[in-house]
C-alpha cells in the first residue's frame, strides 16, 4: 500500500511536470502543494463515495457497566451497521431514536437489555438500562481517513489506487485546462471504481463480471 509521498511522487511523475517530485508533503509551495492537495482530495472523495465500503469496515466490542445506558461510539465512527448488533449471544433489536425518547427514554427499569438506539451523537443508548455487565459486540464502518504525513497511508486497496491518480489527474486537468487529460482521467477513474464497487461494496459482485463466466474482471 503506497504512502501519501508515494502517491504524490508517482502522481508527478506520471504528468511530466517540471523538476524532481516532493520529498515531504509539508510545507510545500507552489505546484507541489497543490499536487498534495489534489492527492489528499482525491482519496477523501474515492473513501467518501459510499459510507459502507468492505475496505471501511471495523468490528467493535464493549462490556457494559451496570445501570448505564449509554456506550461511546468508536472515534472514528463512519456508520453502524444496524443488523449486528449482539449481547449476551442475543442479537438487539434496534428501536428508532424518536421511539424510544417517547416510550424508554424515561424509565428507571434495569435488566438484561433486549434493544438499543442511537442518539443523534451516534452513541448507543440499551433498552433497559443494563444490571450487570455483559458482552456487547457490533459491526460499523470507519469514517473517510484524511492523510496529513508523508507516511499515512490510505485506506483504498493498493489495487485501486489508480483511482486516486487518476482523480488528481482531472482536478489537475480543470486547472490548468487541459481537455485531452481531462477526458482520460474521467475515464480511467470511472472504469477503475467501477471495477473496486464490483469487489468492496455489498450485493455488488456482480458488476463487473463477464458474460457466461463465473469470475470478476478486475484487470
Amino acid at each position: 500500500m503506497s504512502t501519501f509521498l508515494e502517491l504524490v511522487a508517482a502522481w508527478w511523475v506520471e504528468n511530466g511536470l517540471e523538476g524532481e517530485p516532493p520529498t515531504t508533503v509539508l510545507n510545500q509551495t507552489g505546484m507541489k502543494k497543490r499536487a498534495c492537495y489534489w492527492i489528499q482530495r482525491a482519496d477523501m472523495e474515492v473513501q467518501n463515495r459510499w459510507q459502507n465500503w468492505d475496505f471501511l469496515f471495523a468490528s467493535f466490542s464493549a462490556t457494559t457497566i451496570a445501570t448505564v445506558a449509554e456506550i461511546n461510539a468508536p472515534v472514528d465512527l463512519g456508520m453502524w451497521d444496524r443488523e449486528s448488533f449482539y449481547l449476551a449471544g442475543e442479537r438487539l433489536s434496534f428501536i428508532a431514536y424518536e421511539r424510544w425518547r417517547d416510550v424508554y427514554g424515561r424509565s428507571t427499569e434495569t435488566g438484561q437489555p433486549w434493544g438499543y438506539t442511537i442518539d443523534k451523537r451516534h452513541n448507543l443508548i440499551l433498552v433497559p438500562t443494563p444490571d450487570a455487565a455483559y458482552a456487547l459486540t457490533a459491526d460499523y464502518y470507519k469514517s473517510a481517513q484524511k492523510m496529513t504525513e508523508s507516511t499515512s497511508s490510505t485506506p483504498i486497496p493498493a489495487r485501486f489506487e489508480r483511482a486516486i491518480l487518476a482523480k488528481a489527474s482531472e482536478y489537475y486537468a480543470r486547472s490548468e485546462e487541459i481537455p485531452l487529460l481531462l477526458q482520460e482521467a474521467k475515464q480511467e477513474f470511472y472504469e477503475v471504481v467501477n471495477k473496486m464497487e464490483a469487489v468492496y461494496l455489498p450485493n455488488m459482485q456482480t458488476a463487473s463480471v463477464a458474460d457466461n463466466e463465473d469470475y470478476l474482471v478486475l484487470d
